[in-house]
């Protein structure tokens, strides 16, 4: 399939309403930022807080209020300052590393970071309405159409049943395909995606948004085929990594909504035994300063490789089983020859 990208041109700048912005530093140095123009959240910069929410921000003001600080000279003060205590800089070295780092006020954000491609909706015309591959998994046509699925025949898609990847704004910003007839022998990969792109992909989050608002909660996995299997089984607050990493742009949406994480990384069979677990736990240190702890929890797929497996295998009821059970799983509850190989690498 033969896909043509369309070039984002990005707005002009007003130059007259420049502030700095903090909220991405913030974000970046570590702490969790939900919405909003005056927030609630840890008070990261402090260690030795033990108040979730003791730290306000306003950022109208560019200033903040720790609720929790006993001393006077960290209690208050603008946000430069905030940054200050939080990576023990002074304000030069501030003005150094963050100066430059601007936007306007009228939510023209784009134009500061790398801005995807955009494709044609009339690429989707091309694709034909064959789900076999996928119904003879257990997932209906209706979840496939739902998901914009087709056949492709030709290009670099082809022989893949290939699924649109949309940004928040509903334009196509790339694709992924499952390869049908895909074996282990097989030299090419079972799951394709558009190059270049995944790192702004936050796939899924037209469904899973109301979704993980409604539940308080996201899961995170690995593939489109567990997304496909968890929505088929009425889960939709499901967010894809394209892998077995978080990128930058999935953890700043899950800031955003500051709910509960479900990390669902696939076993990957008997020859990689641990590799879900280990890549789990990974993603679960990289959330961990921008989280507490109690927020994220570790529960791989039960009896299966992962949740397409369980679907295909053992039915609907495995799944919904899973979901359930509220067990955090984490490494700590595996024994000790386990944790001896997890130290050991």
């Amino acid at each position: 399939m033969l896909i043509k990208s369309q070039n984002n041109i990005p707005n002009s700048i007003n130059k007259e309403k420049v502030v700095t912005n903090f909220r991405d530093i913030l974000t970046e140095i570590g702490f969790s930022i939900p919405q909003g123009q005056k927030i609630r959240c840890k008070a990261y910069h402090r260690k030795d807080s033990k108040h979730a929410n003791s730290l306000s921000i306003d950022f109208d003001s560019n200033s903040f209020y720790d609720f929790g600080a006993s001393d006077d000279n960290i209690k208050s003060g603008s946000l430069q300052k905030l940054v200050a205590l939080a990576t023990g800089k002074g304000l030069d070295q501030f003005k150094l590393e963050y100066g430059e780092r601007q936007y306007n006020n009228n939510e023209e954000v784009a134009e500061r970071i790398e801005l995807p491609k955009t494709y044609s909706n009339d690429c989707l015309k091309r694709l034909l309405p064959q789900y076999d591959f996928f119904i003879k998994r257990g997932i209906s046509k209706k979840t496939l159409k739902i998901f914009e699925a087709g056949y492709a025949t030709k290009e670099t898609f082809a022989g893949r049943v290939v699924f649109p990847v949309r940004d928040s704004s509903d334009k196509i910003i790339g694709f992924n395909g499952r390869l049908v007839n895909w074996t282990k022998e097989s030299p090419y990969p079972k799951w394709l995606l558009t190059k270049g792109a995944k790192s702004l992909f936050i796939y899924n989050q037209k469904i899973a948004t109301p979704a993980i608002l409604e539940k308080n909660e996201v899961i995170l996995v690995e593939s489109m085929g567990d997304c496909l299997a968890l929505y088929e089984c009425g889960i939709k607050n499901v967010i894809v990594l394209f892998g077995k990493e978080i990128s930058r742009a999935i953890i700043k949406y899950v800031l955003s909504l500051n709910c509960n994480i479900v990390i669902s990384t696939n076993k990957d069979g008997a020859e990689n035994e641990f590799t879900g677990e280990r890549a789990a736990e990974k993603i679960k240190d990289t959330l961990l300063p921008m989280f507490l702890e109690e927020k994220i929890k570790i529960k791989l797929p039960e009896g299966a490789n992962d949740f397409g497996d369980m679907l295909k295998d053992l039915g609907k009821t495995s799944i919904t089983n899973w979901y359930n059970e509220k067990n955090n799983l984490t490494l700590k509850e595996k024994n000790v020859e386990y944790m001896d190989i997890v130290d050991f690498l």
